[in-house]
């Protein structure tokens, strides 16, 4: 529901989730029970001259059953069931101001919980953390024939106030960090064809200290159709509360994880059917922040480079029939205990393909991915499955809207009834057999009403 009276203007949003066990590609049964509520609530009013205060409100509920751990092999996996709970909400305010014609200014207080109880069943390894994000920012904008300068600021604290872990409380709890920013950019159209951004940030880490990061940002329109860039972004990345301090995979030797990105792109509208886009990046990055299998706890890596590439291209055939397709590449180096992208973690290719009909109230369309390409854990001895080396996907979906506020839908996932994995465990430990693989759900159907009011 949304709506707009006498200045004042609001949307309310509730779904309802219901998942059961699946059977993957080859019909084994996985565990995967999930009933959840969300709702998100936004009430707001109007003060004139563009300018508004705005009240959010967004809530997450559910309960869950996962395998006690991973499996993928033709005898089936794990019986054993661990229960979970979730319970997530957020709550800001956003006061927003039309200064003048040529300044505008945005203030924004927030607040973020996260409430994670897993294994609760099991009180030697149930698992229960609450997150706390709590802060504020105020940005301004000023703008005129030639440039839009942003300024502003922003403050964060995070908090464990509860932390309990394997049977007792965990050293994490009523661990805190807070984090102040100052940041300054400036978008300016030096002609009609070229344009210049530069940047810079300042942080303060209440751990970690002082960081500034720059960034630099330029862009050449050659033509109406056809737009070039390349620019480089310095990061700066602490670790965070878990990272730090859990008892069992925290550490506080912990470094944060700085680097930068170079990127080059354009963007091309071919003729009025069909536009695309190319991008190449290269990112350096030190002390890298990764779970190190070896020590069982997170660790500052060898420095990693990244590289990739990627493309997309959009066509519309005709007043009823479009089509997408992409590729990207991405290869992260090999460091002295894992394999090229993060041990297979990251895919070195994706593909994907989309092709839609739309006709009045109805539209269908199908969708396929593909995945190549990936390496399991460096040292592993077991047999990874060819089934996470390599596969494709491919969904249907169908959609009919009778009348403006409604519409029924029907999905087909996984068409083909592929057997594949997403995620693995990766080990140099004696870990390394089939079971250490999460398998995927079979071929599934989705089908559904939704209104609008």
């Amino acid at each position: 529901n949304e709506g707009n009276k006498n200045g004042f203007f609001w949307s309310v949003e509730a779904q309802k989730q219901l998942q059961g066990d699946y059977k993957d590609g080859h019909g084994n049964k996985v565990i995967n029970h999930l009933n959840s509520d969300s709702y998100n609530i936004k009430f707001g009013h109007e003060l004139g001259e563009d300018s508004s205060i705005t009240f959010n409100y967004n809530k997450y509920k559910s309960d869950y059953q996962r395998p006690d751990q991973a499996f993928m092999h033709s005898g089936g996996g794990s019986n054993t069931r661990d229960y979970g709970k979730k319970n997530n909400d957020s709550i800001s305010l956003q006061y927003k101001a039309k200064i003048n014609d040529n300044l505008n200014n945005l203030f924004t207080l927030y607040r973020n919980r996260t409430t994670f109880q897993d294994n609760y069943k099991s009180l030697s390894s149930s698992w229960l953390m609450q997150m706390k994000t709590t802060g504020f920012s105020d940005q301004i904008t000023w703008t005129n024939t030639n440039n839009t300068l942003i300024g502003g600021f922003d403050y964060y604290k995070d908090e464990i106030p509860e932390f309990y872990s394997y049977g007792s409380v965990d050293a994490a709890e009523g661990k805190h960090v807070s984090n102040t920013a100052f940041y300054l950019q400036d978008e300016w159209q030096i002609t009609d064809k070229w344009n210049l951004t530069p940047g810079i940030r300042f942080d303060h880490h209440s751990t970690f200290g002082n960081h500034t990061t720059p960034a630099l940002t330029i862009g050449y329109k050659s033509d109406e159709n056809t737009n070039y860039y390349l620019g480089y972004k310095e990061f700066f990345v602490a670790p965070d509360l878990y990272q730090l301090y859990d008892a069992y995979s925290g550490n506080k030797n912990l470094k944060p994880q700085k680097g930068g990105t170079w990127q080059f792109g354009i963007n091309k509208q071919f003729d009025n059917t069909l536009s695309g886009t190319f991008n190449i990046y290269h990112t350096h990055s030190t002390n890298t922040l990764a779970y190190d299998y070896n020590s069982w706890k997170y660790a500052n890596l060898d420095s990693t480079n990244t590289t990739g590439a990627s493309f997309q291209l959009n066509k519309q055939i005709n007043t009823n029939w479009t089509t997408t397709l992409g590729y990207a590449y991405t290869h992260v180096n090999s460091t002295e205990n894992t394999n090229a992208n993060i041990n297979g973690f990251l895919p070195k290719h994706t593909l994907n393909l989309g092709i839609t009909y739309t006709h009045e109230k109805f539209d269908a369309s199908i969708y396929g991915r593909a995945i190549f390409g990936r390496e399991g854990g460096k040292g592993y001895t077991g047999n990874i499955p060819s089934a996470y080396k390599n596969y494709n996907i491919w969904d249907i979906a169908f959609n009919y809207k009778p009348v403006n506020y409604a519409k029924i839908f029907f999905k087909v996932n996984n068409l083909f009834d592929s057997y594949y994995c997403d995620v693995g465990q990766f080990s140099t430990s004696t870990y390394g057999d089939t079971h250490d693989w999460y398998s995927m759900p079979g071929r599934n159907f989705e089908m559904g009403l939704q209104f609008q009011f």
